[in-house]
């Protein structure tokens, strides 16, 4: 109501009106801290020109919107990250303890039967083919004290057996566990 028949001294504004056209600026605030967005509407009334509305709005409530909504939208960005990432190394960790189970034999840790197929599969269908051997050591009367001194007694043997083997082996050589009684 104060700026009701207030005169207008800024040419370029003398020119918006005068052109009687819709029109938008960027201008600074009047104590100079922020931006004011106007928009300048002609209005008529009986299809004549009866004047120009100007409305105005600070566009510090909009940047302090944009500027929470950067933030947010970037801390979400980074849980929805990190909650991938923790998925994938979960899914990583996972399989491997999978592959671990399904091709180690967990007494010994040596690869087990299912590893050995798929190491021959490999090395029989591979185009550069040479000299192999597979030595098969049957553990004879491992049952016998598995009858006479327990299991537990069974395993440590069959693991002291597995750690000495290990020493004999050169560096292309591999030992792998087969049953209950080979290695």
């Amino acid at each position: 109501p104060a700026h009701i028949g207030y005169i207008v001294t800024d040419p370029e504004i003398q020119a918006v009106i005068a052109s009687r056209e819709t029109h938008t600026r960027l201008k600074p605030d009047f104590a100079g801290h922020g931006e004011v967005y106007q928009v300048y509407l002609p209005i008529y009334l009986d299809s004549g020109y009866v004047g120009t509305l100007v409305v105005g709005k600070s566009t510090e409530a909009t940047k302090a919107l944009m500027k929470t909504a950067t933030v947010s939208s970037s801390v979400l960005a980074a849980v929805v990250f990190a909650g991938f990432v923790y998925v994938m190394v979960s899914h990583f960790r996972h399989n491997k303890e999978l592959t671990k189970v399904a091709f180690l034999d967990s007494l010994t840790g040596l690869p087990n039967k299912a590893y050995l197929t798929e190491l021959l599969d490999e090395e029989l269908t591979s185009t550069t083919l040479g000299n192999r051997a597979i030595l098969m050591i049957p553990v004879k009367n491992l049952s016998a004290i598995n009858s006479t001194y327990g299991f537990a007694v069974g395993d440590m043997a069959l693991v002291e057996l597995t750690q000495k083997l290990l020493k004999l082996l050169g560096e292309k050589q591999q030992l792998f566990r087969l049953g209950a009684s080979r290695l």
